[in-house]
Protein backbone atom coordinates (compact mmCIF):
# COMPACT_ATOMS: atom_id res chain seq x y z
CA UNK A 1 0.00 0.00 0.00
CA UNK A 2 0.92 3.56 -1.03
CA UNK A 3 0.43 5.11 2.26
CA UNK A 4 1.37 8.25 4.14
CA UNK A 5 1.51 8.17 8.14
CA UNK A 6 1.44 11.13 9.91
CA UNK A 7 3.51 10.37 13.54
CA UNK A 8 3.86 13.17 16.56
CA UNK A 9 1.84 14.32 19.75
CA UNK A 10 -1.53 16.17 20.66
CA UNK A 11 -1.28 18.43 17.55
CA UNK A 12 -1.38 15.51 15.32
CA UNK A 13 -3.37 13.27 17.27
CA UNK A 14 -6.31 16.29 16.68
CA UNK A 15 -5.90 15.63 13.09
CA UNK A 16 -7.07 18.74 11.62
CA UNK A 17 -4.04 19.26 9.37
CA UNK A 18 -3.84 16.20 7.95
CA UNK A 19 -7.72 16.01 7.23
CA UNK A 20 -6.76 19.68 5.40
CA UNK A 21 -3.86 18.32 3.45
CA UNK A 22 -5.91 15.31 2.01
CA UNK A 23 -8.58 17.36 0.86
CA UNK A 24 -6.29 20.07 -1.20
CA UNK A 25 -4.76 17.32 -2.60
CA UNK A 26 -7.52 15.65 -3.46
CA UNK A 27 -9.22 18.53 -4.79
CA UNK A 28 -6.20 19.39 -6.86
CA UNK A 29 -6.61 15.60 -8.73
CA UNK A 30 -3.23 14.33 -6.35
CA UNK A 31 -4.16 10.44 -5.41
CA UNK A 32 -0.63 9.71 -4.13
CA UNK A 33 -1.94 8.01 -1.65
CA UNK A 34 -4.11 5.15 -0.23
CA UNK A 35 -4.33 6.12 2.67
CA UNK A 36 -3.30 9.39 4.90
CA UNK A 37 -2.54 7.39 8.24
CA UNK A 38 -2.79 9.56 11.69
CA UNK A 39 -0.92 8.21 14.24
CA UNK A 40 -0.45 10.87 16.55
CA UNK A 41 -0.55 10.43 20.43
CA UNK A 42 -1.70 13.32 22.71
CA UNK A 43 1.31 13.55 25.41
CA UNK A 44 3.65 11.94 23.72
CA UNK A 45 7.57 13.08 22.96
CA UNK A 46 10.55 11.66 21.60
CA UNK A 47 12.68 12.18 25.02
CA UNK A 48 10.95 10.11 27.89
CA UNK A 49 10.68 12.92 29.95
CA UNK A 50 7.56 13.85 32.07
CA UNK A 51 7.15 17.47 33.95
CA UNK A 52 6.06 17.39 37.84
CA UNK A 53 2.78 16.66 38.64
CA UNK A 54 1.46 15.14 35.48
CA UNK A 55 -1.46 13.15 36.10
CA UNK A 56 0.82 9.82 34.34
CA UNK A 57 3.88 9.38 32.33
CA UNK A 58 4.51 10.76 29.20
CA UNK A 59 4.31 8.22 26.51
CA UNK A 60 7.11 7.92 24.12
CA UNK A 61 7.26 7.59 20.87
CA UNK A 62 10.13 4.71 21.23
CA UNK A 63 7.93 2.49 23.26
CA UNK A 64 5.63 1.80 20.27
CA UNK A 65 7.65 2.28 17.15
CA UNK A 66 8.49 -1.37 16.81
CA UNK A 67 4.65 -1.98 16.79
CA UNK A 68 4.04 0.71 14.55
CA UNK A 69 6.40 -0.53 11.91
CA UNK A 70 4.99 -4.00 11.96
CA UNK A 71 1.88 -3.20 11.35
CA UNK A 72 1.96 -0.25 9.50
CA UNK A 73 3.47 0.55 5.82
CA UNK A 74 4.41 3.44 3.53
CA UNK A 75 6.14 5.78 1.83
CA UNK A 76 6.09 8.92 3.48
CA UNK A 77 6.33 9.68 7.40
CA UNK A 78 5.31 12.99 8.71
CA UNK A 79 7.28 13.49 12.21
CA UNK A 80 6.14 16.55 14.44
CA UNK A 81 7.38 16.83 17.94
CA UNK A 82 8.66 19.36 20.72
CA UNK A 83 5.71 21.08 22.18
CA UNK A 84 5.90 18.05 24.86
CA UNK A 85 9.91 17.31 24.34
CA UNK A 86 10.78 20.48 26.59
CA UNK A 87 8.01 19.68 28.99
CA UNK A 88 7.11 23.42 29.14
CA UNK A 89 10.26 24.38 31.47
CA UNK A 90 13.07 26.98 30.34
CA UNK A 91 15.43 25.94 28.21
CA UNK A 92 17.84 23.27 29.43
CA UNK A 93 20.38 21.91 27.07
CA UNK A 94 20.29 18.31 28.60
CA UNK A 95 16.80 18.37 28.13
CA UNK A 96 17.82 19.82 24.17
CA UNK A 97 20.33 16.93 23.43
CA UNK A 98 17.68 14.17 24.30
CA UNK A 99 15.61 15.59 21.79
CA UNK A 100 17.89 15.80 19.26
CA UNK A 101 19.21 12.05 20.20
CA UNK A 102 15.45 11.20 19.78
CA UNK A 103 15.13 12.78 16.75
CA UNK A 104 17.70 11.48 14.93
CA UNK A 105 17.35 7.70 16.09
CA UNK A 106 13.58 8.02 15.00
CA UNK A 107 14.31 9.78 11.45
CA UNK A 108 16.57 6.84 11.14
CA UNK A 109 14.47 3.75 12.31
CA UNK A 110 12.54 5.49 9.71
CA UNK A 111 14.84 5.05 7.19
CA UNK A 112 15.38 1.65 7.82
CA UNK A 113 12.06 0.96 7.45
CA UNK A 114 12.06 2.12 3.77
CA UNK A 115 10.10 5.85 4.64
CA UNK A 116 11.04 8.87 3.60
CA UNK A 117 11.05 10.74 6.14
CA UNK A 118 9.26 14.61 5.98
CA UNK A 119 10.41 16.35 9.46
CA UNK A 120 8.37 19.13 10.53
CA UNK A 121 9.22 21.96 13.14
CA UNK A 122 7.81 22.29 16.70
CA UNK A 123 4.79 24.95 16.50
CA UNK A 124 5.17 28.51 18.69
CA UNK A 125 3.74 28.36 21.96
CA UNK A 126 1.24 31.19 21.93
CA UNK A 127 1.15 32.63 25.42
CA UNK A 128 -1.32 35.49 24.32
CA UNK A 129 -3.85 32.45 23.38
CA UNK A 130 -2.49 30.06 26.67
CA UNK A 131 -5.19 30.11 29.17
CA UNK A 132 -3.43 28.41 32.08
CA UNK A 133 -0.97 29.58 34.39
CA UNK A 134 2.74 30.95 33.04
CA UNK A 135 5.94 30.66 35.64
CA UNK A 136 8.55 32.09 35.70
CA UNK A 137 9.91 29.16 38.44
CA UNK A 138 13.27 27.03 37.71
CA UNK A 139 10.93 24.43 37.86
CA UNK A 140 7.10 24.83 36.28
CA UNK A 141 4.65 21.64 37.82
CA UNK A 142 2.08 20.48 35.03
CA UNK A 143 -0.84 23.02 34.60
CA UNK A 144 1.52 25.81 34.10
CA UNK A 145 3.94 26.57 31.51
CA UNK A 146 7.33 29.02 31.64
CA UNK A 147 6.45 32.05 30.30
CA UNK A 148 8.85 32.30 27.73
CA UNK A 149 8.32 28.97 26.63
CA UNK A 150 8.16 29.99 22.82
CA UNK A 151 11.83 31.14 22.81
CA UNK A 152 12.15 27.37 23.71
CA UNK A 153 10.90 26.29 21.00
CA UNK A 154 12.27 28.46 18.46
CA UNK A 155 16.08 26.79 19.64
CA UNK A 156 14.16 23.43 18.89
CA UNK A 157 12.71 24.67 15.50
CA UNK A 158 15.87 26.04 14.10
CA UNK A 159 17.39 23.27 14.96
CA UNK A 160 15.03 20.75 12.98
CA UNK A 161 15.52 23.83 9.94
CA UNK A 162 19.24 23.14 10.01
CA UNK A 163 19.45 19.07 11.46
CA UNK A 164 19.53 17.96 7.40
CA UNK A 165 18.86 14.45 8.57
CA UNK A 166 15.39 14.02 6.51
CA UNK A 167 14.49 14.14 3.15
CA UNK A 168 12.25 16.82 3.30
CA UNK A 169 12.27 19.65 6.33
CA UNK A 170 9.23 21.86 6.72
CA UNK A 171 9.38 24.79 8.64
CA UNK A 172 5.65 25.96 10.39
CA UNK A 173 7.13 27.81 13.18
CA UNK A 174 7.70 30.68 11.42
CA UNK A 175 5.00 30.47 9.01
CA UNK A 176 2.70 30.13 12.38
CA UNK A 177 4.67 33.26 14.15
CA UNK A 178 4.39 35.82 11.43
CA UNK A 179 0.54 34.78 10.79
CA UNK A 180 0.24 36.00 14.47
CA UNK A 181 2.01 39.11 13.93
CA UNK A 182 0.41 40.07 11.10
CA UNK A 183 -3.08 39.59 12.98
CA UNK A 184 -2.21 41.11 16.44
CA UNK A 185 -0.90 44.58 14.09
CA UNK A 186 -4.30 44.60 13.35
CA UNK A 187 -5.72 43.33 16.90
CA UNK A 188 -3.36 42.70 19.84
CA UNK A 189 -5.37 40.51 21.70
CA UNK A 190 -6.09 38.09 18.65
CA UNK A 191 -6.10 34.82 20.22
CA UNK A 192 -6.45 31.40 18.45
CA UNK A 193 -6.41 27.40 19.17
CA UNK A 194 -5.46 27.22 23.21
CA UNK A 195 -1.70 28.50 23.00
CA UNK A 196 -0.17 24.78 22.61
CA UNK A 197 -2.77 23.56 20.06
CA UNK A 198 -3.32 25.08 17.24
CA UNK A 199 -6.90 26.86 15.87
CA UNK A 200 -8.25 26.69 12.20
CA UNK A 201 -5.55 28.95 11.06
CA UNK A 202 -2.46 27.49 12.26
CA UNK A 203 -3.88 24.02 11.04
CA UNK A 204 -4.24 25.22 8.09
CA UNK A 205 -0.58 26.87 7.57
CA UNK A 206 0.77 23.44 8.37
CA UNK A 207 -1.19 21.89 5.79
CA UNK A 208 -0.18 23.91 3.35
CA UNK A 209 3.45 23.74 4.03
CA UNK A 210 2.97 20.02 4.11
CA UNK A 211 1.07 20.19 0.94
CA UNK A 212 3.92 22.22 -0.92
CA UNK A 213 6.75 19.46 0.68
CA UNK A 214 5.23 16.91 -0.21
CA UNK A 215 2.59 17.64 -3.63
CA UNK A 216 4.49 20.53 -4.44
CA UNK A 217 0.96 22.37 -3.98
CA UNK A 218 0.25 26.07 -3.47
CA UNK A 219 -3.04 26.30 -1.63
CA UNK A 220 -2.56 30.26 -0.95
CA UNK A 221 -3.32 31.88 2.55
CA UNK A 222 -6.33 30.93 5.36
CA UNK A 223 -7.67 34.36 4.44
CA UNK A 224 -8.38 33.75 0.78
CA UNK A 225 -9.05 29.88 0.77
CA UNK A 226 -11.54 28.24 2.18
CA UNK A 227 -11.66 24.20 2.85
CA UNK A 228 -13.01 22.50 0.30
CA UNK A 229 -16.44 20.61 0.82
CA UNK A 230 -14.62 17.35 0.77
CA UNK A 231 -13.16 18.57 3.99
CA UNK A 232 -15.87 16.83 6.53
CA UNK A 233 -15.75 13.78 4.80
CA UNK A 234 -12.11 13.44 5.04
CA UNK A 235 -12.08 14.18 8.17
CA UNK A 236 -14.85 11.34 9.02
CA UNK A 237 -12.55 8.63 7.32
CA UNK A 238 -9.37 10.30 9.11
CA UNK A 239 -11.11 9.62 12.68
CA UNK A 240 -12.12 5.78 11.56
CA UNK A 241 -8.49 4.96 10.51
CA UNK A 242 -7.15 7.24 13.10
CA UNK A 243 -9.19 4.81 16.23
CA UNK A 244 -7.94 1.50 14.63
CA UNK A 245 -4.27 2.35 13.57
CA UNK A 246 -3.81 3.90 16.77
CA UNK A 247 -5.28 1.44 19.30
CA UNK A 248 -3.90 -1.72 16.79
CA UNK A 249 -0.38 0.27 17.07
CA UNK A 250 -0.78 0.45 21.13
CA UNK A 251 0.30 3.39 23.06
CA UNK A 252 1.21 4.26 26.58
CA UNK A 253 -1.43 7.37 27.00
CA UNK A 254 -3.95 5.72 29.30
CA UNK A 255 -6.74 7.16 27.36
CA UNK A 256 -7.72 5.65 24.71
CA UNK A 257 -9.61 5.30 21.51
CA UNK A 258 -13.20 3.81 20.94
CA UNK A 259 -11.58 0.08 19.08
CA UNK A 260 -13.40 -0.45 15.58
CA UNK A 261 -13.11 -4.24 14.08
CA UNK A 262 -11.33 -3.87 11.01
CA UNK A 263 -14.70 -5.42 9.18
CA UNK A 264 -16.71 -2.45 10.18
CA UNK A 265 -14.26 -0.08 9.84
CA UNK A 266 -14.14 -1.33 5.68
CA UNK A 267 -17.43 -0.68 5.78
CA UNK A 268 -17.55 2.36 7.01
CA UNK A 269 -14.86 3.90 4.43
CA UNK A 270 -16.60 2.66 1.71
CA UNK A 271 -19.42 4.14 2.47
CA UNK A 272 -17.32 7.26 3.17
CA UNK A 273 -15.69 6.70 -0.49
CA UNK A 274 -18.68 6.88 -2.47
CA UNK A 275 -19.88 9.79 -0.22
CA UNK A 276 -16.15 11.63 -1.07
CA UNK A 277 -16.32 10.52 -5.09
CA UNK A 278 -19.49 11.91 -5.25
CA UNK A 279 -18.59 15.13 -3.71
CA UNK A 280 -15.11 15.50 -5.65
CA UNK A 281 -17.04 14.97 -8.75
CA UNK A 282 -19.57 17.89 -8.61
Amino acid sequence: MKNIVFIGDSITDGGSFISITEAFARINGRDDFDKYINLGVSSENTTALTEPGHPFPRPCIFNRLNSLLKNVSGEWAVVMYGENDAVYQPFDESRFDLYKRGITKLVDELHKASFKVVLLTPTPFDAISFNGNLSYEDTCPFGSVYADYNAVMQKYAEWIINCGIADKTVDVYNPITQFLFRKRNKDSSFKTGDGIHQGREGNFIIAKAVLSAVFDLNIGTYESTPLPAVYKLIAERSNLYHRYYKELVGHDNPYKEKKISYDRLIKRVARLDKKIDKTLSK
